[in-house]
């Protein structure tokens, strides 16, 4: 399960907002993340480990491919359901978040 200091912590950084938004519609490789975030793929691998380290997303590799989703055992619980609404407000304040969904 996760802690909900270090989730908030993970997600106090917009970006990272940002990912997570776009991972709860469709798993992702870093490029397609860093080129819907308009980000380098070095900035996006960061944001994505720390999100990871956090037990947030899991990761599949398909060929030469690696998917980035949700972690769905981790994300189980019904306290982090209610931390992950919260934070999935918040991405309403962020105003990239549109174009984000336009271009995933």
């Amino acid at each position: 399960m996760i802690q909900a200091l270090p989730l908030f912590k993970a997600l106090v950084e917009p970006v990272r907002i940002r990912i997570y938004l776009l991972l709860k519609k469709s798993p992702l490789t870093v490029s397609e993340l860093s080129e819907i975030l308009d980000l380098s793929q070095s900035n996006t691998s960061h944001h994505i480990k720390a999100l990871r380290d956090l037990g947030l997303l899991s990761a599949e590799k398909t060929g030469q491919h690696t998917y980035y989703g949700l972690d769905a055992r981790e994300l189980a619980g019904e306290r982090t359901q209610k931390l992950l609404e919260s934070i999935a407000e918040l991405g309403a304040e962020i105003p990239e978040t549109k174009n984000d969904a336009t271009k995933l």
